[in-house]
């Protein structure tokens, strides 16, 4: 009905010169057809004499100018109250205004209504009808009504990638805790490598108030509410097996804990998965998390090391485990120099590969462990750093332990006549240069820094490490011979050394004030002679 005059004519608002507003409300609910016809109708319209409003809840419908409209605050929330109140004479404005001037019933209020103007219109004829007491406990915006109306449409008119996010964020929270990580909906929607599909639904729920950031990095989403969360677990049930079993099966993986991310959430379930899967399952969990483009370099350690570990101590395969650990240095010391916590992971990395190779027991496992450590050395140890103090003593002790042994297996063969006179002196003499090698190189530095502090102030990790290391270096020491050296190492250890360590130290320091005395009186005798 316009001008009083029933018609279905729309030239007459065309042809008219005054100002009009036109209002187009639910736009999504119109046939093709329908459409049409406004879309046509509007382009006829002069723009300085008309005006259109179009509201939809249909994200994907784009005509004209689009603004987004907010929630009242609470403030506002609180004006258009009382203009309501006023404008419609509901009566008790003055218990109203009264109410309006608490901050706690403020905040109710708001909370009750959301800032939603059609709510915040409910409530005052609810206060109209009975009374401010009532009102405040009438939940509006939890009433099944009031959902159905807000969302009732909303699932059909989204894009399918949103309606696929819709229904799975009902797998990631519950009444309780309507919060969780958003991108762990894009990991069960598997969705990593298509960011932006993935993003353009986010905002399409964020933009129909279906959900919202809940921090200021945009890390946590949160559901509206409670109702609308129940639907969402609606129409997940609603969806066909096999998607249901992928995404629940997905889920599974990465756990609703909110405190945790993907990659670590991936982590703590394959860590669990040991106990639970067989061998095939538990090892594609950890190189899932390996090979993933967005594993940090920490979480990529943690999987290569669990997974080393859960081959050789649950399923005896060391020889297995160590090529693993061959396989995926390439993450490591191609990214050292990168920075402080890049080097700290490919030490933390170099340590245990190290550890497993030098546990294997052969010749050249052991040799093998030595090389891995020399590739870190190459860098420089940063003696104030605790991990490669703990570095420089594992490779100290086990260049020290290596060349001692050689040097007692060569001793054996010559005493059982097993190698010729010369190939002794040649071998010999490779030995010696080694262990001036490891003086110069390793002992003689770490030992130069440590003589300067306490052993207490050192980590306990590096501390032991550091103790063991020179232990091993003594026997160096002692063949190279720089005994004097030798005993000055014993007598810090002595006064510095964790109380176990000091009769080790003790009995060498005897054992070289002996071999001094020995080497003393034969060249006594060797003068009287």
């Amino acid at each position: 009905m316009v001008f009083n005059i029933d018609s279905t004519d729309a030239q007459m608002i065309i042809d008219y010169q005054g100002q009009v507003l036109i209002i187009v409300d639910d736009f999504e609910t119109f046939s093709k057809e329908e459409k049409d016809k406004i879309d046509n109708f509007i382009s006829n319209l002069n723009t300085n004499n008309h005006k259109v409003i179009i509201t939809t809840r249909a994200a994907n419908i784009k005509i004209g100018q689009e603004f987004q409209t907010n929630e009242l605050t609470e403030e506002e929330t609180k004006e258009f109250l009382t203009k309501v109140v006023e404008n419609e004479e509901l009566g008790n404005d003055d218990i109203i205004k009264q109410t309006l001037e608490n901050s706690n019933d403020l905040q109710k209020i708001f909370d009750i209504t959301n800032g939603r103007p059609l709510f915040i219109f409910q409530f005052a004829f609810v206060v109209g009808q009975k009374g401010i007491d009532d009102a405040l406990k009438y939940k509006i915006n939890e009433k099944k009504s009031a959902v159905n109306f807000l969302y009732g449409r909303i699932y059909e008119y989204l894009s399918p990638k949103a309606k696929d996010l819709f229904v799975v964020l009902s797998l990631l929270a519950d009444s309780k805790n309507l919060e969780n990580v958003i991108e762990k909906a894009q990991y069960i929607l598997n969705l990593e490598q298509d960011t932006d599909v993935f993003d353009s639904a986010v905002r399409e729920l964020i933009k129909l108030r279906i959900i919202k950031f809940a921090d200021d990095e945009n890390r946590f989403f949160e559901i509206y509410s409670k109702e609308i969360l129940q639907m969402m677990s609606d129409y997940f049930q609603m969806r066909v097996h096999t998607f249901k079993g992928k995404c629940i099966s997905r889920r599974d993986q990465i756990n609703k804990d909110k405190d945790k991310d993907v990659e670590h959430s991936l982590l703590l379930s394959a860590n669990a998965n040991r106990l639970a899967k067989n061998e095939i399952e538990v090892v594609e969990n950890y190189k899932q998390i390996i090979n993933r483009t967005t594993s940090p370099l920490n979480v990529k350690r943690e999987a290569i090391l669990n997974l080393a570990s859960y081959l050789v101590l649950d399923r005896g395969k060391k020889d297995e485990a160590l090529k693993y650990l061959d396989d995926y240095k390439h993450f490591f010391d191609k990214n050292a120099r990168k920075g402080s916590s890049e080097r700290k992971e490919y030490a933390l990395f170099s340590k245990m590969w190290a550890s497993y190779y030098w546990g294997g027991g052969t010749k050249i496992q052991k040799s093998r462990a030595i090389e891995i450590l020399l590739d870190y050395a190459k860098m420089g140890f940063n003696y104030n750093n605790d991990i490669d103090l703990e570095l420089s003593g594992m490779l100290l002790q086990y260049r020290s332990m290596y060349v001692i042994s050689d040097w007692s297996d060569l001793k054996e063969k010559r005493s059982y006549n097993e190698i010729p006179d010369n190939e002794f002196k040649n071998d010999r003499k490779k030995q010696l240069h080694i262990c001036e090698e490891i003086y110069n190189k390793q002992g003689g530095y770490l030992y130069n820094f440590i003589s300067k502090k306490k052993l207490p102030e050192i980590s306990s990790g590096a501390r032991q490490s550091i103790i063991i290391g020179l232990y091993s270096f003594l026997e160096v020491l002692i063949r190279i011979p720089k005994r004097k050296l030798a005993q000055e190492i014993c007598e810090y250890m002595i006064y510095y050394a964790p109380k176990n360590f000091q009769p080790q130290f003790k009995r060498k320091q005897e054992f070289i004030n002996k071999l001094e005395c020995q080497t003393k009186n034969g060249k006594h005798k060797k003068a009287k002679e």
